[in-house]
């Protein structure tokens, strides 16, 4: 996934926990605060690391790339208990995989709080998985769904025509956005604020690989937010 995805995905993190107007954060600081904390890393200033990641997470706490940053900035100091704290959050959110990639924090993993939440991860088992619907569209390229609990319904993101579609109990499939709605570009991400009645998008032009795709459209990211129950464009940003 390119960064332009990636940090579409962070912002959506941080607006559907907002209240009505979007706050002062954007694409750009996130991104300039990420690259500075890694290039902080790679020198050795780990204190300023440790101060950019953690202000990372206060943004954005559900996004295990910023807390992963804050587990290795913690270890670098030497402050392995702080260290193992975020690595407990990260496993009880779903995230092994990401420490086991990671040699210094794997290692981590003998403590025996940590061993045991593992396991018990490790250990849990997934009913097997059956085939809920086909797309009847195979152009259609999706890369996400949310389910909407109020309509119960499925809303299905394209990349390739940008557009969503919905899946209703009947097995129907219905227009939701259409191609292009308001500048719509990638569907790459959604979340649905059933409190709110919202849905945030991520949406990003990060190759040619999209219709009516322009020049202009390249490197282009944004969150587009729109009305759960009747995709009526809100605002975006």
């Amino acid at each position: 996934m390119s960064r332009i995805i990636m940090m579409a995905g962070v912002v959506a993190f941080v607006l559907i926990g907002c209240a009505a107007e979007p706050p002062a954060i954007t694409f750009a600081g996130i991104e300039q605060e990420l690259n500075a904390a890694n290039a902080n890393m790679r020198s050795g200033e780990y204190l300023n690391a440790r101060r950019r990641y953690q202000r990372l997470v206060s943004i954005a706490p559900g996004y295990p790339d910023f807390r992963l940053g804050l587990a290795r900035a913690h270890a670098a100091l030497g402050a392995n208990d702080a260290a193992a704290d975020e690595l407990a959050i990260l496993i009880a959110s779903g995230f092994d995989s990401m420490i086991a990639k990671d040699p210094a924090l794997n290692g981590m993993m003998t403590r025996p709080a940590l061993a045991a939440l593992r396991a018990k991860d490790r250990a849990a088992t997934m009913p097997a998985a059956r085939e809920a619907f086909v797309l009847p569209d195979r152009d259609f390229i999706p890369e996400n769904l949310v389910y909407d609990t109020v309509s119960r319904r499925f809303l299905i993101g394209s990349t390739y025509q940008r557009r969503i579609i919905t899946r209703a109990e009947d097995g129907k499939f219905a227009e939701f956005v259409p191609r292009g709605d308001h500048g719509l570009l990638k569907v790459l991400g959604m979340k649905a604020d059933i409190a709110r009645n919202r849905l945030l998008v991520c949406t990003a032009a990060d190759d040619k690989r999209m219709v009516n795709f322009r020049e202009a459209d390249l490197g282009h990211s944004a969150v587009f937010i729109y009305e759960l129950t009747t995709g009526v464009f809100v605002r975006s940003a």
